[in-house]
């Protein structure tokens, strides 16, 4: 009888730490959830905002954190953007 109930609380045991572990699942995924969600708005932000900058006319050039903008007429050439290493 005694090894029966020790049987029986360490079955609910394991249940009980089932149905955490279950929870603790569910919980991460929807954390994972709602960052796909804000992993998608800020690439539709980052196209965005890559295609506003695609449309200012002028060369710039990004290097070690700094803008440089050469004078160079933009009536004689073509924007030309490079965006360095992308961090």
């Amino acid at each position: 009888m005694t090894k029966s109930r020790s049987l029986d609380e360490s079955s609910l045991d394991l249940k009980r730490q089932l149905e955490v572990v279950q929870q603790e699942a569910q919980v991460l995924r929807d954390k994972v959830e709602d960052l796909d969600r804000q992993n998608e708005k800020l690439i539709s932000e980052n196209r965005r905002l890559q295609l506003l900058a695609g449309r200012k006319v002028g060369l710039f050039i990004f290097m070690a954190g700094e803008v440089f903008q050469p004078r160079i007429p933009t009536d004689k050439m073509k924007a030309i953007y490079y965006l360095g290493p992308q961090f």
